[in-house]
């Protein structure tokens, strides 16, 4: 080891799990947008809750800053270290353990480095389900999830992760424990911590384990629709339609330059007889509701044009992202006045969204960095005239903290720092990332 510092976390964690070799530890440094790079001092791979503390103490002793890292799918580059060399990574997929079931209570205890599909194939094998779901579930961690409060494909049926949190385990960045992860449905005792854990992007402490609620599995399987539109208020339309009769668990919108794409590069077929503006997929119970003219196709294969969107508009180039969240009924105008933005007037805009529950993800390629800047300012800038929010479920990160005075007032923001002032006073938890 080429320090005291890192000997002293390899007497931690096992010098093989205190990597430093740059060819190595540059993916970790990377974020998946590719937009945030950045060499890590060294990337710690701790096996237990007690490795995990003890690490924080030692990198809190000598002011080392921590990120931690799950499965790096974020877009704000909030999971990896700013300025080379200064920041250790802490990966958390080796505390990677699943307990039973608890068929009682319809929770689990799992660690935070088990990723969505570990988490979703061991509810199924009890014959439950865990209802957040999204398209990076083969990387995704649930202390990632848990972190960021990550949304998805079903909140508009099942809620956000901060709907199946029922509590965590956490080091704070002294090392300091906190536990609760009993299976009680009413605790009143106190402030919830783990609910202040859930959403905090890894400045306020870092998530090792959580007790998370599960969902009964469908008698049937859910009827997967998708459907060519005219524009952006007919889905609209359609998606009030579904939620009234009370089955709908997804309603997810693509544009027609994001279905262009799509089929491009994933060699997917076109799902329907004819070309659209619009298409929304629905899950539902049954049969949803529609007009007899309609384009429609009932595949549950449908669903892959709608999850692979990200990564085929990444094959364009590097991509400029902005995930944010609007009242539903304000999407189509939202929409027509942010296609006359001068910076996207003339560049193709790719957005699909959340329909269901007001999240649009807006991307654009080949986007200069005063470009960039630009169309944080006057996007973000038009989502606050719309009543929405800068960061729908990949958080704040770096990238918005200039804009987060858009979404919280200039007491919510003194508040948070005041929390993150006492519960990290030396600021080596995720520096630079959520707070201004």
């Amino acid at each position: 080891m080429s320090s005291p510092l890192l000997a002293d976390l390899a007497d931690i964690v096992g010098a093989e799990h205190v990597l430093t070799d740059p060819d190595v530890t540059q993916s970790f440094g990377t974020d998946w947008t590719r937009a945030w790079s950045s060499t890590p001092l060294a990337v710690i791979r701790p096996a237990s809750t007690a490795e995990v503390a003890a690490v924080l103490r030692l990198c809190h002793a000598n002011g080392t800053p921590v990120v931690t890292q799950g499965g790096n799918t974020g877009l704000v580059g909030g999971g990896v270290p700013h300025g080379d060399r200064t920041s250790v990574v802490v990966s958390m997929t080796r505390l990677n353990s699943v307990a039973a079931v608890d068929r009682a209570t319809q929770t689990v205890e799992v660690g935070a480095g088990v990723t969505l599909s570990q988490l979703q194939a061991h509810a199924s094998s009890a014959g439950f389900r865990y209802a957040v779901d999204l398209a990076a579930r083969d990387s995704a961690t649930v202390g990632g999830m848990v972190a960021t409060n990550a949304g998805g494909l079903r909140v508009v049926g099942l809620g956000d992760t901060r709907a199946q949190v029922m509590g965590v385990e956490a080091v704070l960045a002294d090392g300091t424990i906190i536990r609760r992860l009993e299976p009680l449905a009413k605790d009143n005792g106190g402030y919830n911590l783990s609910q202040l854990m859930t959403g905090s992007e890894g400045t306020l402490g870092v998530i090792t384990a959580a007790r998370l609620r599960l969902v009964r599995q469908p008698a049937e399987p859910e009827v997967v629709t998708l459907i060519g539109l005219p524009d952006v208020e007919s889905a609209v339309d359609l998606v009030a339609s579904a939620r009234q009769r009370g089955d709908l668990t997804a309603a997810e919108m693509i544009r027609a330059e994001g279905m262009a794409v799509v089929r491009a590069v994933c060699g997917l077929t076109q799902p329907l007889a004819n070309e659209h503006p619009v298409y929304l997929l629905l899950e539902t119970a049954t049969l949803p509701d529609l007009p007899n003219d309609v384009d429609a196709a009932v595949d549950p294969r449908m669903w892959e044009y709608r999850d692979r969107q990200a990564e085929a508009v990444a094959t364009l180039g590097i991509p400029f992202k902005l995930d944010v969240c609007l009242p539903i009924t304000a999407i189509p105008e939202f929409l027509k006045e942010m296609d006359q933005l001068p910076d996207t007037q003339g560049r193709e805009v790719h957005v699909y969204a959340h329909l269901g529950d007001g999240n649009l993800h807006i991307n654009l390629v080949d986007i200069d960095e005063p470009t960039s800047e630009r169309l944080d300012e006057q996007v973000l800038t038009l989502v606050a005239q719309f009543g929405g929010s800068i960061a729908a479920e990949h958080g704040v990160g770096v990238h918005k903290t200039k804009w987060l005075h858009l979404s919280r007032s200039s007491a919510e923001i003194a508040t948070m720092k005041a929390i993150k002032n006492t519960l990290d006073p030396t600021g080596i938890l995720n520096p630079g990332v959520l707070l201004p």
